[in-house]
């Protein structure tokens, strides 16, 4: 939010505090309501939001010419309550595992972890970290 209780009205900062819930992505619904407040110099700014669903949650089987696969997926667009995207998945086969951890902070942080193996059974690890 761009306003805060006590300052002085500002119509511009308004419309940009609630266009910056919107953008967010994680309300279903944001709608501001400005009312006259208790003088005549006062304003009372009431702001409504609808709660979507922010996270998936996959699971999958199957089978064909290269053999069985279980895969496993997680993703959680606002983490904690804080707009952070979480997202996990685990894919597994007769002869291959292979997985990807990653967590992204639009304010912050980017980092992702990928495993998968290599020739000869070893496994290939990777972690990308990238500063906004």
């Amino acid at each position: 939010m761009l306003v805060d209780e006590g300052d002085p009205y500002s119509a511009l900062l308004v419309n940009k505090s609630v266009n910056k819930l919107k953008a967010r992505g994680i309300f279903g619904n944001v709608d501001s309501k400005i009312t006259e407040g208790s003088l005549p110099d006062l304003k009372v700014l009431e702001i409504s939001v609808e709660e979507k669903a922010t996270g998936e949650i996959m699971a999958g089987a199957g089978i064909g010419t290269q053999g069985t696969s279980f895969q496993f997926a997680v993703k959680e667009n606002n983490f904690l309550g804080r707009g952070i995207e979480f997202s996990t998945n685990l894919e597994l086969t007769e002869e291959t595992v292979r997985g990807m951890f990653g967590v992204s902070n639009p304010k912050e942080i980017k980092c992702s972890f990928t495993f998968r193996p290599n020739a000869g059974s070893h496994f290939l690890f990777s972690f990308i970290i990238s500063f906004i």
